[in-house]
């Protein structure tokens, strides 16, 4: 992983739009990012392991990054972008806004990710299959609240 580690560096030393988190701050958020959406340590694809209430969209030879974006939200809530790319964790994790992510994997080659947004209530993987596959959850603190 070292160089996409290092092509992540390369784009994010001359972009102000994103941010690598240091490597503690990124391994206690992959932590969270397991346990709130109950993904199993032991898989190299944590999205082989969602429930079957996951969505998955399946974009073939179409742009994915177009219907990436077309499925994160528009605000400037900065979100987190973890590198996997079929490697077992530690794993990179990069912070912006949706078009700032999407503009750092346009200048990137090709690896496997996912994008979670700071209240954890959603996660999105991207993966080799060409599918976004997608989980949303109730905010922490409304479980078993009715909106």
């Amino acid at each position: 992983m070292s160089d996409l580690y290092e092509a992540i560096s390369q784009y994010v030393a001359t972009n102000d739009t994103v941010t690598v988190l240091g490597e503690v701050d990124a391994e206690q958020l992959r932590r969270n990012v397991r346990d709130r959406f109950g993904l199993q340590e032991e898989l190299v694809w944590w999205w082989e392991g969602l429930s079957t209430k996951a969505s998955s969209i399946s974009y073939g030879s179409e742009d994915g990054l177009d219907v990436l974006i077309s499925v994160l939200p528009t605000t400037a809530e900065n979100l987190y972008l973890f590198a996997t790319d079929d490697e077992a964790p530690p794993w990179v994790c990069v912070s912006g806004t949706g078009q700032a992510l999407v503009a750092l994997l346009r200048e990137l080659p090709c690896f496997e990710f996912f994008v979670v947004d700071a209240m954890l209530t959603w996660i999105v993987f991207d993966t080799h299959q060409n599918q976004l596959i997608a989980l949303n959850r109730s905010p922490p603190n409304a479980q078993g609240k009715r909106s």
